[in-house]
């Protein structure tokens, strides 16, 4: 999983980014979050990608070896459009996608479910194929620190305040306490 994406803003941030110039797409392709390629004012190539319900596993599911901070995982079906001007066209979006998808989430923590494809009538012109994905996201916990070792000769007591203890003071109430 990867440690940075704990949110779909962040993972269609992300494949943006991967698939924009000189990456998995020729071309100058926009990702949308949402059902965009429906949008009178978008013409292919595009790719849309929306959310259609999510699960959650854990606590200490994926991540958790990596991230000490992730608590649970959340599992997130999306569709991801890809809207060509044939069927060639969206294809190779598709292929783009998936080339993205295994760059973005580090070879894992993904499953492709299956496609669907569109055509006259179901998009404005041109073709689509809508590919189900299943995506794993860590669920940060913000509250822990990323280490919650403290440092070595301080310890935090409830009421905020911190105690410095040296060695001879443990050393002393050990001697103490055995006597």
């Amino acid at each position: 999983m990867s440690d940075g994406l704990s949110s779909f803003k962040d993972f269609c941030d992300a494949i943006q980014l991967a698939i924009g110039p000189g990456g998995a797409v020729s071309g100058n392709v926009q990702v949308y979050q949402g059902r965009a390629y429906e949008a009178a004012n978008i013409s292919p190539p595009a790719i849309s990608i929306y959310p259609v319900g999510a699960g959650y596993s854990g606590p200490m599911g994926a991540g958790a070896a990596t991230n000490p901070r992730i608590l649970h995982t959340r599992q997130m079906r999306c569709e991801a459009h890809c809207w060509g001007v044939n069927h060639g066209n969206a294809e190779g979006l598709q292929t783009g996608l998936i080339t993205a998808l295994r760059q973005v989430m580090n070879g894992a923590n993904y499953i492709l479910m299956g496609d669907t494809w569109y055509e006259s009538g179901a998009v404005k012109c041109g073709a689509a194929v809508a590919t189900t994905i299943d995506l794993k996201f860590g669920v940060p916990v913000a509250k822990l620190p990323l280490n919650p070792m403290v440092s070595a000769g301080e310890m935090t007591v409830d009421t905020a305040t911190t105690v410095a203890v040296t060695a001879v003071q443990v050393s002393a109430y050990a001697v103490s306490d055995h006597q």
